[in-house]
């Protein structure tokens, strides 16, 4: 059987396919993999629009003393309820990629930890 070196930079454990079980990534079973389909749906579309009609301005930047639209609905709690409405925050693009990195990257080190 061919073997290869892990796919993780730096790391020379030998492998079948892809990462060594010390870097394979988690199967992420968090709100937006749960949830994925629903953000196609007419009713998110529709409740998304209005959550950022009556939430223009991203949370973030106003606390920076800054002015900038919301683009994105984020739930604050990525495990709480999809339609829990006190549960979602209007984000710009960079500051709900910032977050979304970030909460994926502290489930990744969760899950390797054990």
């Amino acid at each position: 059987m061919f073997m290869r070196v892990c796919g993780q930079p730096g790391c020379t454990v030998l492998v079948v396919r892809g990462r060594c079980p010390a870097h394979t990534r988690a199967p992420f079973e968090s709100a937006t993999r749960t949830h994925q389909g629903l953000y196609q749906t007419a009713r998110w579309q529709s409740a998304r629009a209005g959550f950022l009609d009556h939430h223009p301005w991203c949370v973030e930047c106003e606390a920076n003393g800054q002015t900038v639209i919301a683009t994105t609905v984020d739930h604050i709690d990525p495990e709480a309820g999809f339609w829990d409405r006190t549960n979602w925050q209007a984000l710009c693009a960079d500051h709900h990629n910032t977050k979304s990195a970030r909460y994926a990257n502290t489930r990744l080190h969760a899950h390797a930890q054990g």
